[in-house]
């Protein structure tokens, strides 16, 4: 299964496997799971394991755990390198997907630059740097993109990784506009619903011969259904 890649999402590729998986493994003995399955013999962390188990102990706050038995890991002195570097990954995607209602892509960034840091191999520390741009995209973050990739770029000289990296600031450039219409179509939509309530109320008062504060309201109704630039 192929486990990096610059997805321009807020996670790591191929999660929506895990999430199929996690519905079909509600009843499974979660902390055996996670105690007997979530390393490798390498000493890495078992991201598949740990990304299903994240997605079926969401529900039941079980993700705490999970992050408990990560930390645990990370405080192994003996756990360097490469293999921490996996262990940061997990942290960061419990972070952003298990442990509120709503997903937020950004909070792993801190221990996601932590697995930048501890990686030792080109390939790791490139991978680490993908999932750093992904969840950078996903907050709309396009400058720090590209400054990022301007700082780092001459540390991976193979031209297969110089084109990724171009790839990736063409995709956040078109991403990242592409958010900011749907968040700025959200905001309009949600004023033209507040305006239509006010409008609603308006009539009421009008109705019922409160005519001043009628027109006020009307007033306000009429300037927030005005759309807004972003």
């Amino acid at each position: 299964m192929e486990k990096r890649g610059f997805s321009g999402t807020y996670v790591t590729a191929n999660v929506e496997p895990f999430r199929r998986v996690a519905r079909a493994c509600r009843q499974i003995e979660f902390d055996d799971v996670l105690e007997e399955s979530c390393m490798l013999p390498s000493g890495e962390c078992n991201l598949t394991m740990i990304y299903v188990l994240i997605n079926a102990g969401r529900p039941s706050g079980q993700v705490v755990d999970i992050i408990k038995k990560i930390d645990e890991v990370l405080a192994d002195e003996y756990i360097r390198g490469d293999a921490r570097m996996t262990w940061w990954l997990a942290k960061a995607y419990a972070k952003e997907v298990g442990i509120s209602p709503v997903v937020r892509p950004g909070r792993g960034l801190v221990e996601l630059r932590e697995a930048f840091a501890s990686a030792e191999s080109d390939e790791y520390r490139f991978w680490a740097l993908q999932e750093i741009v992904a969840r950078l995209v996903a907050v709309g973050k396009n400058d720090e993109v590209q400054s990022l990739v301007d700082s780092l770029k001459n540390q991976f000289s193979e031209s297969e990784k110089q084109e990724s990296m171009t790839q990736w600031l063409i995709l956040s450039e078109g991403l990242t506009q592409s958010y900011q219409e749907r968040q700025q179509q959200s905001r309009n939509t949600s004023f033209a619903r507040l305006s239509t309530e006010l409008n609603r109320r308006s009539d009421q008062m009008m109705k019922s011969g409160n005519t001043d504060a009628a027109r006020e309201l009307k007033g306000r109704a009429s300037d927030i259904a005005k759309p807004t630039n972003p």
